[in-house]
């Protein structure tokens, strides 16, 4: 069955990644009902989606390590394109799917709808669908 991830995203990549990769690592080999990350749903700016907005520097460090294995932007990439990067080439192996939505983040009603027909997509009122996590800690607030 497994775990789609429901996540806002701003220009900081590692909001997203650090937590699915602590899940990865931590619940992963135990986890029963499939994968611990099927699934990522980020919901985002059009600006970050674009690369209009720049992402924040960041870094992609092994989990648990403190030895940088890679720098992904100095400036020139999008926090979408990062986190995408992570979750193709990392321990993950390409095997999680990535849904963009693009949103105004300043239109809360607009917000709310957006999450509310991907919950639907994922799990149809009356009917057995995915496990379906919040990431709270990441990307833009007012989602």
């Amino acid at each position: 069955m497994g775990v789609v991830h429901f996540t806002g995203l701003g220009k900081s990549p590692g909001a997203v990644t650090s937590g699915l990769a602590y899940l990865k690592h931590e619940i992963g080999p135990s986890f029963e009902d499939g994968a611990i990350v099927e699934a990522v749903v980020i919901f985002t700016s059009k600006e970050v989606a674009s690369g209009k907005e720049k992402s924040s520097p960041a870094e992609h460090n092994e989990y648990m390590k403190r030895a940088v294995r890679k720098t992904w932007t100095r400036g020139k990439r999008n926090a979408v394109e990062i986190v995408n990067g992570f979750l193709q080439k990392s321990e993950f192996n390409g095997n999680v799917e990535v849904y963009l939505v693009q949103i105004d983040v300043n239109d809360f009603g607009e917000c709310f709808e957006a999450v509310a027909k991907a919950l639907l997509r994922f799990h149809s009122p009356g009917k057995v669908g995915k496990h379906i996590w919040a990431n709270l800690t990441g990307g833009t607030n007012v989602l």
